[in-house]
């Protein structure tokens, strides 16, 4: 069963072109996988998963830099899934989430 992994802003108001990240969807297997996703922000950001078969390191950061996904097969079952990994700004005004369904 394929996931998909889509990335999107958030409904809040107009974002910053400067707090960005490189995709908007990526199709991982039901075996997992990883894939990385470049963050660009002017300042501090972090990252969390919704599911625990999902890690994402580093969990935050400064400014521009690369982040690793990684959906852990071992921890899925066999049936549909979904998660999101939130990005956000270190003062919560601005996020980007990846859904993975």
């Amino acid at each position: 069963m394929p996931l998909l992994i889509s990335v999107a802003c958030s409904d809040e108001p107009e974002q910053s072109p400067d707090f960005n990240l490189n995709a908007n969807e990526i199709k991982m297997e039901a075996e997992g996988g990883i894939h990385e996703i470049e963050v660009s922000a002017p300042g501090n950001w972090t990252a969390t998963a919704s599911e625990p078969w999902v890690k994402v390191s580093p969990v935050n950061g400064v400014g521009n830099q690369k982040c690793v996904i990684q959906v852990d097969s071992s921890l899925l079952a066999n049936n549909q899934r979904e998660a999101i990994v939130r990005f956000t700004t270190r003062d919560n005004a601005e996020s980007h989430s990846i859904r993975w369904v």
